[in-house]
């Protein structure tokens, strides 16, 4: 039963920065939700076997059924940073980048009609421009365009930041045991934004025996694995790959009781029906958590 659970120690190099679900600013959650840590988990996987953006193989990323993260003492800020935005890190912003370009040649009178064109094509494909912008528009009036994409790409925006003090640890319940997985577990550079840069290690789990009775932990646990009281909750996606508005339309976010911050004090769980409080040994200590019935130790 051990070999269905990967705990991961993360060191956090920065901040976790976090924006709400499908946007690039804002107040998002306070700890990395499970679908932020399977997508750091694949994004391992996808960079030790090749450099350009893909998708994880589906079956990988369906193996992955449970995601936990345990927080050291934490505390959070909110600030604003100028950064690439919106287009981050994709395709399109390159796209940007050449409209802007091509308007900084209109202010001299060296962009052609043909390069007119197609700054408004990007313009209307990726600024969300008006349908009938063309040529003669951004020939009157450059500037207005051209800062009208300066603030797209490099607009401040309002993050909300987590930062801990110590060590954290992910569990992931996973249904088989993969080596592709447990590679990629030791080789996790980020976790959420670009911005936030972790390194990770796996540490072996020994043995796992079932607690009797209340739980100590500071993993965050669904709030319908316990029947207690929980003193923090927040709402957080849970699976990839579809897009966020049917994610939330089809009730794919889940409630969870979070640990205190400022503190290493535990948080007391006692399991609801369906959950169980299991205990990890490691060489790195005893982990508390609850799970599922069916991933207890027989």
């Amino acid at each position: 039963m051990a070999g269905n659970y990967l705990l991961v120690k993360l060191v956090f190099h920065s901040p976790y920065y976090s924006y709400p679900a499908g946007a690039e600013g804002g107040r998002g959650p306070t700890l990395p939700p499970p679908s932020t840590l399977i997508g750091a988990l694949m994004a391992a996987y996808l960079r030790l076997r090749k450099p350009t953006e893909d998708e994880p193989p589906p079956h990988l990323v369906s193996s992955i059924k449970y995601a936990y993260f345990r927080a050291p003492p934490y505390a959070t800020t909110a600030s604003l940073n100028t950064h690439f935005t919106w287009l981050a890190q994709r395709k399109q912003r390159l796209e940007l980048i050449r409209a802007m370009g091509i308007l900084n040649k209109t202010v001299i009178g060296a962009a052609t009609e043909e390069e007119l064109r197609e700054a408004a094509k990007i313009i209307i494909n990726y600024a969300r421009g008006p349908k009938e912008l063309g040529p003669a528009h951004l020939r009157s009036d450059p500037y207005s365009w051209m800062a009208r994409l300066r603030a797209m790409l490099f607009s401040p925006w309002p993050t909300y930041e987590t930062y801990f003090w110590g060590d954290a640890y992910v569990l992931y319940l996973i249904d088989s045991e993969l080596e592709d997985i447990k590679q990629a577990a030791n080789h996790i550079f980020r976790v959420g934004p670009k911005e936030t840069l972790v390194s990770s290690s796996v540490v072996e789990v020994k043995s796992v025996k079932i607690v009797d009775g209340s739980v100590g932990t500071r993993f965050y646990v669904p709030r319908d694995a316990t029947t207690s009281a929980c003193r923090r909750i927040e709402h957080m996606l849970t699976t990839l790959g579809d897009p966020i508005e049917l994610m939330y339309m089809t009730k794919q976010t889940q409630v969870f009781c979070l640990p205190a911050p400022y503190t290493e004090e535990l948080e007391s769980y006692d399991p609801a029906p369906g959950w169980v409080g299991v205990e990890l040994e490691t060489d790195n200590g005893t982990f508390q958590v609850i799970v599922p019935v069916r991933y207890a130790p027989s």
